[in-house]
């Protein structure tokens, strides 16, 4: 199993992390308000726990002990913690790390965040835990949970292809596990074989319906093909499913922004406006939300303006003169509802507010050459008068 030490001090924590009884040795600047996020992504690095959150009592425990003491170590050992002081273990540990520090001074890494080592040490060929993983099966080629739990973790290092092949072993081997044809899904996504990831996710959520991860990943991917309905009755039936508080934003997000690409506007609207309700600093939600309403602005002051030309066009100059308003009013930002505002004003023989409108859509727009034509044609009109 692999291990876990961490060694406090007044300004540093140090680590040794081993790894099939091979030691390595990390340091982070000690920010006590990070300290719990820094042990669990060590502690899910090194032991692949997706751990989300430390015991408060544990936590509080170490926080204390490294506020007070120097020479205190906390191993992580076998998934059990151990607290205690030992000044042996500590002297050993933190000669041996400062040594290799010491060495790695013309990297200038100056002991902080060496997260990153850790994390390409995972990625490389003589990955410890692939190793172990297809040593397992070499030594069972019937355990369907080794094949799963490898192409899970090819999946990680970007190798889909042979995470497919791990995954789809899995699967003969046991037909009834939905987390394996979830796990091909997200595998076929990352490949953009569409088709193929959404024929894998069906089959998971077949087996296990009221999953919410399972369904939220199939709407994302009817998104990504560019099946918006799809996409939309797929978060709806997230929603309906046991769906984790802290996930309901993002399904909310999701769901607007596929009413977006559908045109449902007020619906999106209203999603973008429930999310900045619950986080107001929400820079998504609010990106969406202007977008929303900057289309729904255009929109509406089109059919304003559509309303106008067709009341025109039957004579009813009054009542076009009135949605022509409305239009700029909604959108001062379109030539086009000036121009014809003030054609309505012309066929009502009322020039000076026409001449007004066409000077308008001028300031909107010098180039809107149909104005400038008008307008010669009202000068020479009143000159000839």
């Amino acid at each position: 199993m692999d291990n876990l030490k961490f060694i406090f001090n007044t300004n540093q924590i140090l680590f040794e992390v081993q790894i099939n009884e091979v030691s390595d040795f990390y340091t982070e600047k000690y920010e006590r308000e990070n300290l719990e996020n820094i042990i669990i992504k060590y502690i899910n690095l090194v032991s692949n726990q997706k751990i989300t959150v430390i015991k408060k009592s544990f936590f509080k425990s170490i926080h204390n002990m490294s506020k007070f003491s120097h020479k205190v170590m906390t191993i992580y050992k076998n998934g059990k913690w151990i607290k205690f002081t030992d000044a042996d273990g500590f002297n050993r540990i933190n000669k041996s790390c400062q040594n290799k520090l010491d060495n790695k001074d013309e990297n200038k890494k100056n002991n902080t965040l060496i997260l990153k080592d850790l994390l390409k040490k995972k990625s490389e060929e003589n990955n410890p835990i692939i190793k172990e993983l297809e040593l397992s099966i070499l030594k069972n080629p019937n355990d369907d949970y080794s094949y799963f739990k490898l192409g899970s973790a090819l999946i990680d290092l970007g190798r889909f292809d042979d995470a497919i092949d791990n995954l789809r072993e899995a699967i003969s081997l046991d037909e009834t596990k939905p987390d394996y044809y979830y796990a091909l899904g997200l595998a076929y996504q990352k490949l953009g074989k569409f088709g193929l990831a959404v024929s894998e996710l069906i089959t998971a959520i077949n087996l296990n319906p009221e999953n919410y991860y399972y369904i939220k990943l199939l709407a994302e991917i009817y998104f990504e093909w560019g099946k918006y309905t799809d996409a939309a009755e797929t978060y709806h039936a997230a929603m309906e499913s046991v769906i984790p508080i802290d996930e309901m934003i993002e399904v909310q997000l999701g769901l607007a922004k596929i009413y977006n690409k559908i045109e449902y506007y007020d619906d999106a609207i209203h999603l973008f406006q429930d999310i900045l309700y619950l986080d107001p600093e929400h820079e998504e939600a609010k990106k969406g939300l202007e977008e929303s309403l900057l289309i729904k602005k255009i929109i509406t002051s089109a059919d304003m303006n559509n309303l106008g030309i067709a009341y025109a066009e039957k004579n009813k100059i009054e009542k076009a003169i009135e949605k022509f308003k409305k239009a700029i009013e909604i959108n001062p930002q379109d030539p086009e509802f000036y121009f014809n505002l003030a054609m309505a004003y012309k066929k009502n023989n009322m020039l000076n507010e026409a001449v007004i409108e066409f000077k308008n859509s001028l300031k909107v727009d010098p180039k809107f050459s149909a104005s400038n034509i008008e307008l010669n044609e009202i000068k020479i009109h009143q000159q000839n008068y």
